[in-house]
């Protein structure tokens, strides 16, 4: 069972280079908007840097916007080396708004798919994948995020796992 590390930071999202590819991606947007008027594509919230403690240590996140999205980067700072666990996207096209992970010990990213979402959380699932099948994101307070992952544990129930991150940083 793969898991996935939900620890989120700052890579961007290459923008269309063309007039009619901006238009394009444009459309996307609005059309996801349509279905989730307050979707992620709309969060100012979700930019900065946030950080999690645990008992094995600390990790971050780091998300940025662009015309074509969000990117985030999920790192850990081990000694003088910072260690990029997981590259995520957040992105619109015209079969909806998509949660892209790629953490670093798997080939392909991964996509999920929105399916319930506000202006201060949503859900995107992903039924086909291992682990998890579902992740939420919710905007708890101005330096305050929850992150939770769902998906079936090795005795076919479902589990969960919630990642708390305090914002150490604005853009």
């Amino acid at each position: 069972m793969k898991t996935v590390l939900l620890l989120i930071g700052c890579i961007g999202i290459v923008g269309c280079s063309t007039n009619e590819s901006n238009k394009s991606t444009s459309d996307q947007q609005t059309a996801a908007s349509t279905e989730f008027p307050h979707a992620p594509m709309e969060w100012v919230w979700l930019a900065g840097t946030w950080q999690r403690t645990t008992s094995r240590g600390v990790s971050f996140e780091h998300w940025s916007h662009s015309d074509s999205g969000w990117s985030g980067e999920a790192y850990r700072v081990r000694e003088a080396d910072t260690v990029v666990t997981e590259r995520l996207w957040i992105v619109a096209d015209s079969a909806g708004i998509h949660y892209v992970a790629h953490p670093r010990q798997n080939d392909q990213p991964t996509r999920f798919t929105m399916t319930s979402g506000d202006s201060l959380s949503a859900s995107f699932e992903n039924p086909e994948h291992d682990f998890p099948t579902r992740i939420d994101l919710r905007f708890i307070a101005p330096d305050s995020m929850i992150t939770t992952i769902y998906g079936p544990s090795d005795d076919g129930t479902v589990q969960s796992i919630v990642f708390s991150f305090e914002r150490i940083s604005q853009p």
